[in-house]
């Protein structure tokens, strides 16, 4: 199996950020987001192997790792009192506890 430059540099970068975060988390004791890694890695994994048979383009695989940093700095990057992940973006709705339009909501749409 050879590995492509272009993918090589994909794998390179998301395995940076993976292991930057990492770090922060296990510093920080924040395990609920390791398991963001735990799972960011095995899916690195998965679309290792269907690679080959599926030939997906460098763009979706630079999507697809901009997607996990973006998950990863939900939960490592701090705004105000909190991280990225509880952070409003557009006040959309409030009723108690539930917010509209919050940045875990616009990652996971």
């Amino acid at each position: 199996m050879t590995i492509k430059p272009s993918e090589w540099a994909v794998l390179g970068f998301t395995l940076g950020y993976t292991a930057i975060f990492g770090a922060i988390f296990l510093s920080s004791g924040n395990s609920e987001f390791l398991w963001y890694v735990i799972t960011l890695l095995i899916l690195v994994g998965l679309v290792a192997l269907g690679q080959r048979s599926a030939g997906f383009p460098s763009l979706i695989l630079w999507a697809l790792s901009l997607w996990g940093l973006i998950h990863m700095a939900g939960g490592g990057v701090p705004v105000a009192d909190s991280v990225l992940y509880a952070h409003v973006v557009l006040p959309v709705y409030a009723a108690g506890e539930f917010v509209f339009l919050r940045y875990d909501q616009i990652v996971h749409f």
